[in-house]
C-alpha cells in the first residue's frame, strides 16, 4: 500500500471518528438538538465520502498520467 493510500485511509478513519462523535454525544440532549446533530452528522458523512472518493480518484488519474509520461 502506498503512502498516499495510507494517508487517504487514515484521513477517512479520522473523519468517520469525528462523525460518530457528533452522532453519539453524551445525553441528556433535547430531542430537537439530537435530531439536528444527526442531520449535521449525515451531512458531514456525505461530504467526507465525497472528499475521500475524489482523493482516491485523483490518485488514480495522477498515477495513470505519470505512467503515460514514463512511456514517452
Amino acid at each position: 500500500m502506498s503512502d498516499d493510500s495510507k494517508h487517504i485511509d487514515s484521513t477517512e478513519k479520522a473523519l468517520e471518528v469525528g462523525i460518530e462523535r457528533v452522532r453519539h454525544l453524551p445525553h441528556p440532549l433535547e430531542k430537537e438538538t439530537s435530531e439536528k446533530l444527526t442531520d449535521i452528522a449525515d451531512c458531514l458523512n456525505l461530504l467526507a465520502k465525497f472528499v475521500i472518493d475524489e482523493s482516491r480518484y485523483a490518485r488514480i488519474v495522477h498515477s495513470q498520467f505519470r505512467k503515460r509520461l514514463e512511456k514517452n
